[in-house]
């Protein structure tokens, strides 16, 4: 079995283009620039229009499209999803079992590759710069598959009762070469482990590595790591959600010197005491600042950034209260129907154990008061899983969000929207921690171009943002460490718009 991609848009070009690029002077009202050369990338971008628009967004399921849903003889550990784009397909890759990965594609029949230690993790990072992901497989010692390839070179021997749980791929020095950071966690009660920065030259990395932040008190049971600008000074700092967070220490933030160098943050009130899964980012209420979404046991949390720092607002959120052994994993802030305003997948599911309960798929979606309801059931979601790490993604390319989610107890979810609206969206193609603003004559949205959404998943880094029936006017792009470039659009109402940015 293969995985189908269907192209449901008409795709046209525009007159957009790059008219301006320079440093921010002013960042309230219209702003004004500093004219200069940010980058030499060229920026393309494209219209797609709705052809014969549906009055709603609806779903299918077409899971079987990964491989026989009978074929499933053990159970995923942690559930990770990761998922990379070849030259004309998509690839990717789950965990089968504890000890095997599972690859599949439209260019390639499913195949599994086994290994010698358990397997925790399975992230996609473009790690040698070249445009294509490579494949990093984590657990005591962690390999990469270079190119999508499926022969395995050891970056870390086994490291005895730690274990890795995360891999970003970023310029963390400041010399515009692509590092790998690695990050280990103690398998036992004693939290702060940490991790290592593996610098990159032009060849790809070197044998040079640089510790983050050791001893740090930010570092617990690290569980997830979500890069995001949180001190605005252009560069990617490190958001830290750690589990079992009374025994082993909150969630927290670690500062980017742009040196390699970390030291610890102020977390602004997000240092919450949570068993923390995974954490996501996006501008929930519409005010341009980056809110947080953290997954943990018994509760989802909603971080609003606010002038006074972060404060919790789960009280918004009705019809997802958590029961029994119920736990949040993965989640991604998407705003599944393009309305403009941003919704909340989030998948739920029991310890991994045999005898494991199942519980549902979510989407909270968000209404024009800032509430959110859970609609999952509604739009078909299942409501029986073991449901771990998910994407978000338009994978049909009709503009619409399709969900990929990883499930523990057998092969991966598949819901497949069945056509696009009448409403709009920008998506945007670029460089890990992107800022996105668009401007309409609605209003501002503002999103962050990322490939690790939430707990265990990757992809792509992509940005996608709805904005309903308002007509797009301009969109910035600011990079880390570099600049803002804007581009201005014409584009009809309703149609999509997709930005391509690269390094």
């Amino acid at each position: 079995m293969i995985l189908l991609l269907l192209a449901c848009t008409n795709k046209i070009t525009d007159d957009s283009q790059v008219i301006e690029t320079g440093t921010p002077t002013e960042e309230t009202g219209t702003p004004t620039y500093d004219t200069g050369t940010i980058t030499e990338a060229q920026i393309t971008v494209t219209q797609s229009e709705c052809n014969s628009p549906l009055e709603s967004v609806t779903y299918t399921d077409q899971s079987e499209l990964f491989f026989p849903l009978d074929i499933y003889d053990d159970w995923a550990l942690n559930g990770p999803i990761a998922m990379s784009s070849g030259q004309d397909d998509w690839v990717a890759v789950h965990i089968v079992g504890t000890w095997r990965t599972h690859h599949w594609g439209p260019a390639i029949e499913p195949f599994e590759i086994e290994w010698p230690n358990p397997i925790q993790r399975v992230t996609a990072v473009d790690v040698n710069n070249n445009q294509v992901s490579d494949f990093l497989v984590m657990g005591e010692a962690v390999d990469i598959l270079y190119d999508n390839g499926v022969e395995a070179v050891r970056l870390i021997e086994p490291a005895g009762f730690k274990t890795h749980r995360e891999a970003i791929a970023l310029d963390f020095c400041g010399d515009d070469n692509t590092d790998l950071m690695v990050v280990h966690a103690s398998q036992e009660e004693d939290p702060g482990s940490g991790g290592q920065v593996f610098i990159g030259s032009d060849e790809g990395l070197t044998g040079e590595t640089i510790a983050i932040a050791p001893g740090a008190p930010e570092w617990g049971r690290v569980f997830d790591i979500m890069p995001i600008d949180w001190d605005s000074d252009g560069d990617l700092d490190l958001y830290i959600c750690n589990d079992f967070g009374a025994v082993a220490g909150g969630n927290g933030v670690l500062i980017n010197n742009g040196d390699c160098s970390f030291e610890s943050g102020e977390p602004r009130g997000a240092d919450i005491v949570i068993d923390c899964m995974g954490s996501s980012t996006g501008d929930l209420n519409g005010d341009g600042r980056l809110d947080v979404f953290a997954t943990a046991t018994g509760n989802h949390h909603i971080l609003i950034d606010s002038d006074g720092g972060f404060y919790e607002f789960n009280s918004s959120i009705s019809g997802a209260g958590m029961t029994g052994n119920q736990m949040g994993w993965g989640s991604q802030v998407t705003d599944y129907d393009n309305d403009g305003l941003n919704d909340i997948l989030v998948s739920t599911s029991d310890f991994t154990e045999p005898d494991a309960e199942l519980y549902p798929l979510q989407l909270l979606r968000q209404s024009n008061d800032g509430n959110f309801t859970e609609i999952g059931e509604t739009l078909g979601l299942p409501q029986e899983t073991g449901g771990r790490a998910l994407l978000s993604r338009d994978l049909n390319g009709d503009g619409i969000s399709d969900f990929v989610v990883a499930d523990f107890m057998r092969p991966p979810w598949l819901f497949m929207s069945d056509g696009c609206t009448a409403d709009g969206w920008v998506r945007v193609n670029g460089p890990e921690g992107t800022i996105v603003k668009v401007t309409t004559d609605a209003g501002l949205h503002t999103a962050v171009v990322t490939g690790g959404p939430g707990f265990a998943a990757s992809m792509p880094p992509q940005a996608h943002i709805g904005v309903g029936s308002a007509q797009v006017q301009r969109i910035s792009l600011t990079r880390p460490m570099q600049g803002i470039n804007i581009v201005d659009v014409s584009a009809n109402v309703g149609a999509g718009i997709t930005i391509n940015y690269p390094e």
